[in-house]
């Protein structure tokens, strides 16, 4: 807001409480009254100018208001300020204000408004090829007035033009989306036309339980079209020709890489969930963890994961990479509940992944030549050369997170008041136990449309070729130089967060600080008692003082301001 005018009906906020202003009595004394309560409180224009001062007393800001319409204009929308402005926008405001300055106060009249629009141009130097019409000079100065004579309010709001929200209810969409899965791509091809009417004979049979009010809108042609049109090109043509007719008719795409086995090329990424989590003992909310995740390009399976709040490193990297690698067995022993086996492993012949600093480390590069792994970067900005994993973060994000107490919503104007921080109730074990379940009995399994069949069907009917390569060219994996496997041991002070040993070594390998790690540490040590191991058994350089090895493994753990500003004598 550019300027506040205390006057009655303004509204205020004074000392955290909300009033309006009602009148200013004749001794100069002004009446205020309490927005919910309805008392009065009286001030002398004095003390609301030195609670305005120090910043007790706010003004209500007013939102700017649309020219077209006069709406006020959304917060989603909000147009540039006047800075921020180019050239051009700032003078077109500026000619506006001049005009609205001069109808202001004048009846709303056609000849009234166009005598004092003639008067303006005729003084304007240099003079416009043509005057604005008297209807829009009349929108200026509504908003003008509406936005408490803001002249910001007069500048183009470009971005609040066109529309920003889906018309169609997520039931719908998310309907159309299963229609367009389960009809649409398939060998049968049939037609746009046919698919839209199996999608609306299902939205009416959805309306008949629902009242008047809570009607769902029709699907379009259109709307499809669009869904059809977010599936990759490749995908489509895969699910209704065939892969073979797929295979002929793109293998020429610029970019486009084909692979013929599995563990051909591999592809991996970073994603942060949309999900806050809670520790496992004292329930308290950790934040939202990072998930790595490595996928297999020809049968779609999910070679690994590593799920933690490191964020992309060259740790979180490591285990994903280990993982991956690894037969995963003893899964059914822990989770009693999975109904199939994770047969997916081993090491691919291409990696593909970002230009992340972590897939530039010099010991990665290391790793993949020791094992004979190629690395392929993808540009800047082009996501779809590694789409697989892309698309594939989105799906389990999507169905892990769906409906689950603590989501974040994947922006925070979806939000609106739902605070995630007060709702988690999944732990991170529970978390990691979801995400195994997900992929081992719901992904693995389900019919893959650009495949024909589910991503295990794919694994185990061509795997077998390969299976006595995979198992000699897996060793006891040891990586190095900072991956190593290290016991799961965990850092933790009294009611504070725990995390993982293996991440505060590689970060103290990292800074130089540290020589290595010793796997004799019990699984559950204190932080303090980890420093004072640390000090008495000498893996830190002698030139580190006791304070500062402190302040390594505080940052190197990720949780510096919490113990260490809070408790210094940690």
């Amino acid at each position: 807001m550019a300027r506040a005018f205390l006057r009655p009906k303004a509204e205020v906020t004074l000392n955290n409480e909300p009033y309006w202003v009602e009148r200013q009595c004749a001794d100069g004394i002004w009446v205020l009254r309490h927005k919910h309560t309805d008392r009065p409180l009286e001030k002398s224009t004095a003390k609301l100018f030195d609670a305005y001062v120090v910043g007790e007393l706010t003004f209500k800001n007013f939102p700017l208001h649309l020219i077209s319409s006069g709406r006020p204009l959304e917060r989603k929308k909000k147009t540039a300020s006047f800075p921020e402005a180019s050239s051009s926008e700032k003078n077109a405001a500026k000619l506006r204000l001049v005009y609205a300055r001069a109808v202001v106060g004048l009846p709303f009249s056609q000849s009234k408004i166009e005598q004092a629009i003639e008067n303006v141009w005729s003084s304007l130097t240099p003079r416009p090829a043509r005057k604005p019409g008297w209807i829009s000079v009349y929108r200026w100065a509504r908003a003008y007035l509406a936005s408490e004579e803001t002249p910001a309010a007069l500048l183009a709001a470009n971005n609040a033009r066109g529309n920003r929200e889906s018309r169609f209810h997520t039931e719908v969409v998310e309907l159309c989306r299963d229609v367009i899965e389960s009809v649409y791509l398939t060998l049968e091809r049939p037609g746009v036309g046919h698919v839209l009417n199996i999608a609306k004979a299902q939205v009416r049979s959805l309306n008949v339980t629902r009242p008047k009010s809570g009607q769902l809108a029709m699907p379009t042609r259109r709307l499809l079209q669009r869904l059809i049109n977010e599936i990759p090109a490749f995908t489509r043509h895969a699910a209704r020709y065939g892969r073979e007719s797929a295979r002929v008719k793109y293998r020429s795409v610029l970019r486009h890489r084909l692979t013929d086995v599995p563990l051909q090329r591999g592809e991996i990424d970073h994603m942060r969930m949309d999900l806050f989590v809670v520790d496992d003992v004292n329930c308290l909310p950790l934040g939202r963890p990072w998930l790595t995740i490595m996928v297999d390009d020809f049968t779609r399976c999910v070679l690994g994961f590593s799920l933690g709040f490191e964020p992309p490193s060259r740790a979180s990297v490591a285990k994903c990479l280990r993982h991956a690698f690894m037969p995963k067995t003893g899964l059914r022993g822990e989770y009693p509940d999975l109904k199939n086996d994770w047969t997916a492993f081993g090491i691919p012949s291409e990696l593909v992944m970002d230009n992340g600093v972590e897939f530039h480390s010099a010991d990665l590069e290391n790793i993949c030549y020791e094992l004979g792994i190629e690395q392929h970067f993808s540009p800047r900005k082009t996501a779809w050369f590694k789409g697989k994993v892309e698309r594939l973060q989105g799906t389990l994000n999507r169905s892990v997170t769906f409906a689950t107490p603590g989501k974040t919503f994947s922006s925070i104007l979806e939000r609106e008041d739902y605070d995630p921080l007060k709702h988690a109730v999944v732990t991170m074990s529970g978390l990691r136990h979801v995400v195994i379940r997900w992929i081992v009995d719901v992904y693995h399994q389900k019919r893959h449309s650009a495949l024909g069949c589910s991503p295990a069907q794919m694994w185990e009917s061509n795997i077998r070729l390969l299976r006595s390569l995979t198992v000699a060219s897996v060793p006891v994996l040891t990586i190095k130089r900072g991956y190593g496997k290290g016991p799961q041991c965990f850092v933790s002070t009294d009611d504070w967060e725990k995390f993982e040993q293996a991440t505060a070594a590689q970060s103290l390998l990292e800074l130089g600080q540290a020589k290595a790690v010793p796997e004799r540490i019990a699984p559950v040590v204190k932080l303090r008692d980890y420093l004072e191991y640390l000090n008495k058994t000498g893996d830190l350089l002698p030139r580190c003082g006791t304070r500062p090895n402190r302040v390594a493994i505080a940052k190197a753990c990720g949780f510096y301001r919490d113990v260490f500003r809070r408790n210094p004598r940690a």
